[in-house]
């Protein structure tokens, strides 16, 4: 999972799930071993090379004739059978991503620019876009809405893939399809366009980066997401930072002053509660969501507080400095059931001095004793119970950290020198070392918001010595 800034945008990749090389075809170059990457400055994303295979196929005269009489039969618009194996739903709505923007900075207008970035890493892949305005399709191997696009199936009357001029029979390897357009709230559903709770099918693996802000302001106030496919979606949660986390003091100045909740259901009648507090004082809400909803909860979120759901959702915070000038950090959060024991940072601070911290939280009732690598040193820390611990990363060195028992959960703030976190302020969450993988794409790359600049930065660390093959 990658994060990075783009003139005030934060803008992620994500993650290819699960992705192995018995996955992909068998003249692939993968690392030499596991590696965390993450972009930064205006790009992010995996790094995943490979060479293209190349298979042929020979038809016969006769097994043309009876494939034309077939297609007469079935009509040309006899829509295809796909076999889908992953399915993502684009986060933060406009609608509830404005009142979070709303209280971090009240001139917020109503016109947003949003932004899906979806990047190919496999041939021969398809991806299915399924909007929500008319209805999801029922069955998305065999999609039938006239408003569903299909790209990569070759044929240019259900859609052609962006930047194409004939839709491909198969995107290649790294194609990048980018959508942006502008939505004006409050949301008309007879526009159909791209934004929050559309849904994305591919039948091979893909990464894909979701980023938006207001005109209104402009890109000071923004931010992206690495979006996760709803096989690493769970059904308990508990969120590792919050509005009583308070970075730098007083309140007034921390990191996490406001901390909005975003819950996502991918199926009809998920319940889903979602306690702000963890157990405090405030009452659970428990409501149930139809599929691609999502609850919100823009404000009052504490470090500590769970949801839980009958069905898989993903989840997501927006955390910002009221009246920071425009400090905003954007994070998916890993469901329980993921979290490891040892996580990798690529990220340091940098070389001029912009601060890079890492929040550990511990949910358990005993202390966590954490070992700690960097490029300068080791040492040890101890994540207190039900508490968070604070690392300041060095500078261009990457981080390894090892706990000894317990599992915990992980966060970084970039660009959080305390007198300067508004300016070059981004985040991410970090990936449990079970989950690296050797192969990476990187999900989005823009240089800067009009696309004018060249300012995507990568940052990589290993987990061992480590050959690295960019394409």
């Amino acid at each position: 999972m990658l994060k990075s800034q783009v003139e005030g945008t934060k803008c992620p990749v994500a993650r290819v799930s699960h992705l192995t090389a018995a996955q992909l075809p068998s003249d692939t170059h993968t690392l030499a071993e596991q590696a965390a990457i993450r972009p930064g400055g205006s790009g992010e994303g995996p790094l995943m090379p490979f060479r293209k295979s190349v298979m042929s196929k020979r038809i016969t005269g006769l097994a043309l004739l009876w494939i034309s009489a077939l297609m007469t039969l079935l009509g040309a618009s006899q829509a295809h059978a796909f076999s889908v194996i992953q399915q993502y739903y684009v986060p933060l709505p406009e609608t509830q991503l404005r009142s979070s923007f709303l209280t971090l900075a009240s001139g917020t207008g109503t016109t947003f620019q949003t932004i899906v970035s979806i990047t190919v890493a496999v041939p021969g892949t398809v991806v299915i876009y399924d909007n929500w305005e008319d209805g999801y399709e029922t069955d998305i191997n065999n999609p039938v809405q006239s408003s569903t696009k299909i790209w990569g199936d070759g044929n240019n009357a259900n859609g052609i893939a962006p930047g194409y001029a004939n839709d491909p029979a198969g995107l290649p390897a790294g194609a990048v399809l980018a959508l942006r357009n502008q939505v004006t709230l409050p949301r008309n559903a007879s526009t159909v366009l791209y934004d929050g709770r559309d849904r994305i099918a591919t039948t091979k693996y893909i990464s894909v980066s979701r980023a938006g802000w207001a005109d209104t302001p402009g890109s000071v106030l923004a931010g992206s997401i690495e979006m996760y496919s709803t096989a690493d979606w769970g059904t308990s949660f508990v969120i590792p930072i919050g509005e009583n986390l308070i970075y730098p003091t007083p309140l007034t100045s921390s990191m996490f002053e406001m901390t909005s909740i975003f819950v996502q259901a991918a199926e009809d009648g998920t319940v889903v509660t979602v306690d702000r507090d963890g157990s405090g004082a405030a009452l659970p809400v428990t409501t149930t969501l139809g599929r691609g909803e999502v609850y919100y909860l823009g404000s009052g979120v504490q470090m500590g507080a769970t949801v839980t759901a009958t069905r898989p959702v993903q989840v997501g915070i927006l955390t910002g400095d009221i009246g920071g000038n425009y400090e905003n950090r954007w994070y998916n959060i890993d469901p329980v059931s993921n979290w490891g024991r040892s996580y990798y940072s690529p990220v340091g601070t940098a070389s001029n001095g912009q601060q890079t911290y890492v929040f550990m939280y511990n949910p358990d009732a005993a202390p966590v004793t954490v070992n700690y690598v960097t490029a300068t040193g080791s040492g040890t820390l101890s994540i207190p119970a039900k508490d968070s611990a604070r690392f300041l990363m060095p500078q261009n060195s990457g981080a390894s950290f090892k706990g000894t028992s317990g599992r915990f959960d992980a966060i970084a703030t970039v660009g959080a020198t305390t007198t300067q976190n508004n300016v070059w302020d981004w985040g991410f969450s970090l990936v449990p070392e079970a989950d690296l993988t050797t192969m990476l794409v990187n999900g989005w790359g823009p240089g800067s918001s009009d696309l004018s600049g060249n300012g995507s930065p990568l940052w990589v660390t290993a987990t061992k010595s480590t050959r690295l093959y960019v394409d």
